[in-house]
């Protein structure tokens, strides 16, 4: 979903927010209830519909917590020099592993 450019701007911007990983962290928690509440809106649960939130509020709190979850990959791999080779190397193999189960189930 991300191309390249797009990969090393999210990376710069990592660089230049000084958040600490347990705050980045947070703030990815943060980022995650404002999707939760879209959903319960959207889905008009009991007590959320009042807030008329529709999938494009969904999706831009997705993204939102998409962004987040990337940062924190990109400031755990710099703080502990971990290569961007690496990084790859494992979401491959994560992404190999999920297939696995999906086309297992």
């Amino acid at each position: 979903m991300m191309n390249e450019k797009e990969f090393d701007e999210v990376k710069e911007l990592t660089r230049g927010d000084k958040k600490t990983i347990t705050q980045r962290i947070l703030k990815n928690l943060e980022e995650l209830g404002e999707l939760s509440q879209a959903v319960l809106a959207n889905e008009k649960a009991s007590g959320c519909a009042y807030k008329k939130l529709t999938v494009e509020d969904m999706m831009e709190e997705a993204i939102d917590n998409y962004l987040c979850a990337v940062s924190i990959i990109f400031q755990i791999a710099e703080e502990n020099d971990i290569d961007s080779q690496d990084v790859k190397k494992l979401m491959e193999t994560k992404i190999a592993k999920w297939k696995t189960k999906v086309e297992n189930s």
